[in-house]
């Protein structure tokens, strides 16, 4: 099998030289473009399994190579930058993927990254996901998840809740997917029809049985 193919798309030539000699020694096979359209370029004839993007390039930036191969393929993208600005942060949003979970096989996805998650984990994603917009207590998580109902592990649910957002949410502290519905519980977000709004995650993909 051949080794991974990693595609580097970064305009300065220092930086790309020092990432493609250290790649190439730990064995990859390593492809550089200096701006976004050879690089899209080199993306559809080699189909590399990493792509190490610069967000600053000349031509087409590195927010629109992002959205463009992540309309065709889920290949993980790490984004090659220094800056810190707001809009930085709320262009980044829009280009996160939908959280994939798949019921039969319990495996969860984001961004085409596996999420590793405990069985309680899963099973209180599963049970949240599985039934979007649907507001449950935290009675009946215990119940669900747990399979008990005392009302003294309800700060269970909770402790799980906020543990579970910071493996799926892309803000933990400001949550998209996990929604708290005061002096109630919990609720999944339901799939919304039209674009999303700038800064919004998609909804999630769930596969498999409930």
């Amino acid at each position: 099998m051949p080794n991974p193919r990693i595609l580097i798309v970064e305009d300065d030539r220092s930086i790309s030289d020092l990432l493609e000699q250290s790649l190439r020694e730990q064995g990859y096979r390593v492809d550089v473009a200096r701006d976004g359209e050879s690089g899209l370029t080199l993306f559809r004839e080699h189909g590399p399994d990493l792509v190490l993007l610069d967000l600053k390039l000349p031509g087409i930036d590195g927010y629109e190579v992002c959205r463009r191969i992540r309309a065709t393929a889920q290949t993980p993208v790490l984004m090659l930058t220094a800056r810190d600005e707001e809009v930085d942060k709320v262009v980044g949003l829009e280009l996160i993927e939908s959280l994939e979970i798949d019921l039969d096989c319990r495996t969860v996805a984001r961004q085409g990254i596996g999420v590793e998650l405990t069985t309680t984990e899963f099973d209180l994603l599963a049970t949240l996901a599985s039934h979007p917009g649907q507001v449950f207590s935290r009675k009946q998580l215990l119940e669900r998840v747990w399979g008990y109902h005392f009302e003294g592990y309800e700060r269970t649910v909770d402790s799980h809740v906020t543990r579970l957002r910071k493996k799926v949410e892309a803000e933990p502290d400001r949550p998209e997917l996990i929604l708290t519905v005061r002096g109630v519980g919990y609720k999944f977000k339901r799939r919304e029809t039209g674009p999303a709004r700038t800064g919004e995650s998609p909804a999630p993909t769930v596969r498999g049985s409930s």
